[in-house]
């Protein structure tokens, strides 16, 4: 009995270990990005980041977070904003959003609103979806929909290094 729990508890040992370091990685990753986004003319301003996920996924949650213009307009304004992802596809993101948010002056409503990002060696995909779509700027309605779906791919250009043939 003793000699089949060993090999258990230490395949235990050795997954807690890896997850850990792992989402130590994907937390680090995923600060960088809020620290140092893309575009070096905005602002990104955030509360609590948390996350949880143990024993198969990294599930990131970012409170409170802003975009801002350099003169300190905010663009984009979110309560909270979540990236989830398994531990064995990195390549893989899941991004859930609040209820409302508003980028510019405008306010956005929907539900169970999410994006599925696939950065591949062939094709990245981004899919965009969501439920009961209300876009409205002020107290106008600017737009409705019962169901919203976004659907984007392209191919991707990785840079693999030049091979000549031989022949």
């Amino acid at each position: 009995m003793s000699r089949a729990l060993v090999p258990i508890l230490l395949a235990a040992i050795v997954w807690s270990s890896y997850w850990f370091w792992g989402a130590q990685n994907n937390l680090e990753s995923i600060t960088k990005g809020l620290e140092r986004p893309a575009g070096a003319s905005t602002e990104i301003k955030y509360g609590l980041v948390s996350q949880v996920g143990f024993p198969n996924r990294y599930d990131v949650t970012v409170n409170n977070l802003s975009i801002e213009n350099p003169i300190g307009e905010k663009i984009v304004t979110l309560p909270f904003i979540q990236v989830l992802r398994l531990i064995y596809k990195s390549n893989h993101k899941i991004i859930i959003f609040p209820n409302s948010l508003s980028i510019y002056d405008f306010n956005i409503k929907w539900e169970n609103a999410k994006a599925s990002i696939v950065e591949d060696t062939l094709e990245d995909r981004i899919i965009l979806e969501a439920h009961n779509l209300i876009v409205s700027e002020g107290k106008r309605l600017g737009f409705k929909a019962e169901s919203f779906d976004f659907r984007r791919s392209r191919k991707a250009c990785r840079n693999f290094g030049s091979r000549r043939s031989a022949i």
